[in-house]
């Protein structure tokens, strides 16, 4: 799966329009409006705060880190879902959520692991940017 950045910030009509009720989180600053980028994973958590409910996409931004960022930001390109991909539904604490990720991204601290640069999940997560690249670029 490809998408396109179609905004990389937020405004209050904007904000507005997409159901954000007072302040809103900062998005997409780190991606540029115009370019594709390779979809590492989807998940959809609607009891998220971070995410205010939003279907999100993780991708690797301009700088090369894994980000959260809502669908909204992006146009599909190629939507084909990943080989590498799992399905996933948690219910727990009845907060649902389901993802489609790539095994690595499951490990447990993964996320928080990469952000603070172990070599393991970094190593792991250029892996999978390669492997999922090479995907998109066959099709």
């Amino acid at each position: 799966m490809r998408v396109r950045c179609i905004r990389n910030e937020m405004d209050d009509k904007f904000a507005k329009s997409v159901g954000f009720k007072g302040t809103y989180p900062l998005y997409g600053s780190e991606f540029t409006v115009g370019k594709e980028y390779d979809v590492l994973a989807f998940f959809y958590y609607p009891a998220s705060t971070a995410y205010v409910g939003f279907p999100c996409f993780e991708i690797e931004n301009d700088i090369g880190r894994l980000d959260f960022v809502p669908v909204f930001l992006f146009e599909v390109t190629e939507n084909t879902v990943s080989k590498y991909w799992k399905f996933q539904f948690n219910d727990e604490d009845n907060e649902s959520s389901v993802s489609f990720r790539p095994k690595a991204f499951e490990k447990k601290y993964f996320h928080d692991d990469l952000s603070e640069g172990f070599q393991e999940e970094i190593d792991e997560f250029r892996a999978v940017c390669a492997l999922i690249k090479e995907e998109n670029d066959a099709r």
